[in-house]
């Protein structure tokens, strides 16, 4: 049974294909080169000489990749006994608003980061 959640989490297993550029869309999760590693991020933007991704767990950092350092695309993801789908529509659309609200999701992390204190 499929499960419609938005995020990875540690310890998921993923399926992912080769990656056909055209066929990409903002909100995928995507396995791409990036300096001298590998990493399975959202793809937030397309610019002409490349894609930009942004991990959803990332507050600031976002990797600008060319197309050829596009490497796959996922498909599914296990967490223990569930097939999740996080590459519905509506799951790159969540993705991309928790995207968006990263200056608010700063300002969050600092204000209970205080009060945890």
């Amino acid at each position: 049974r499929k499960q419609h959640v938005s995020f990875l989490c540690e310890g998921d297993e993923v399926l992912i294909k080769k990656a056909e550029l055209q066929a990409i869309k903002i909100g995928d999760i995507v396995l791409a080169q990036w300096r001298q590693d590998y990493v399975l991020h959202r793809v937030i933007r397309f610019r002409r000489k490349g894609i930009m991704l942004a991990g959803d767990n990332n507050l600031v950092q976002i990797e600008e990749i060319r197309t050829d350092q596009l490497v796959a695309v996922l498909v599914e993801v296990y967490r223990g006994q569930q097939i999740l789908c996080l590459n519905s529509i509506r799951n790159r659309w969540a993705g991309m608003v928790w995207h968006y609200l990263r200056p608010f999701r700063r300002i969050w992390t600092k204000i209970y980061t205080t009060l945890v204190r």
